[in-house]
């Protein structure tokens, strides 16, 4: 029997887990709210090796899991922190988890080759992630809880400034905690909206943008009617994907102008 790979962590989706550790889901093909075990909702058979497996679970996920409720009680930037294996691990995670979920062929494959790697080298990935990105903690109004997108992973869009409008990248730790990575050359007063009247930008990114699935809290469904709270998905979906549109068209608008000014 081949070996039945997550793409996202089981352990990161358990704060949504309902019943026999099941999850309800909204499907944006179906259009419909529906509910599957854990255990094979975001996994494929045969993705990764044993091998590989092993090393996803002592470089990322068991370094993660021991220390949530720790990572869940830090405030803001946590990159100066974390003991050695904890910041290798949120590091790798940042930096692998887009390749886990992606249906692109090359995913799996680059993933195998950083895992592959001898542990010093291992260490220098992490080390550039650490370089390059702001490691952040956000906690959201558990009123509004997070969702939990496909991917694994969800696209924040912070203030523009000079034309370009910073992205960060964002992985639930729980249904009220976000981990996200963004460029350390970004002025931390474009992502202050993040953080306001409760972080509901971050709950409402957190349906992801190009997700074909995404976990809803069982809180949600238990206590919201079903047509109400799928609109309030997609209306989220809309208001990401126009962001994000924005931010595209904010950038060619600068390029242009760039251009006619050099002319």
């Amino acid at each position: 029997m081949a070996l039945n790979s997550h793409f996202v962590s089981r352990f990161l989706t358990e704060p949504w887990e309902h019943d026999q550790r099941e999850l309800w889901y909204y499907d944006f093909d179906r259009g419909e709210l529906r509910s599957q075990s854990s255990r094979s909702l975001f996994a494929r058979e045969g993705v990764h090796s044993s091998e590989i497996e092993a090393r996803l679970n002592r470089y990322i996920e068991t370094p993660i899991a021991a220390a949530r409720a720790r990572l869940w009680a830090s405030v803001g930037d946590v990159s100066q922190q974390l003991e050695w294996p904890l910041f290798r691990a949120l590091s790798l995670l940042l930096l692998l988890q887009p390749l886990r979920a992606t249906d692109a062929l090359d995913g799996p494959a680059t993933v195998e080759d950083a895992l592959s790697k001898p542990e010093r080298d291992i260490d220098g990935l992490a080390s550039a992630i650490g370089d390059r990105y702001r490691l952040m903690r956000i906690t959201v109004n558990r009123r509004a809880p997070l969702y939990y997108p496909a991917d694994g992973w969800f696209p924040l869009v912070g203030t523009p400034n000079g034309g370009t409008c910073p992205l960060g990248i964002a992985i639930p730790l729980s249904d009220s905690h976000a981990f996200i990575g963004v460029r350390s050359s970004v002025d931390l007063a474009q992502t202050e909206a993040w953080t306001i009247n409760g972080a509901g930008i971050v709950s409402n990114y957190s349906v992801g943008y190009r997700s074909s699935k995404v976990v809803v809290h069982p809180d949600a469904v238990n206590h919201v009617p079903e047509h109400v709270l799928v609109d309030a998905i997609r209306s989220a979906r809309a208001g990401v994907e126009q962001g994000i549109a924005l931010c595209a068209e904010l950038a060619r608008l600068v390029e242009r102008m760039d251009d006619m000014y050099r002319v």
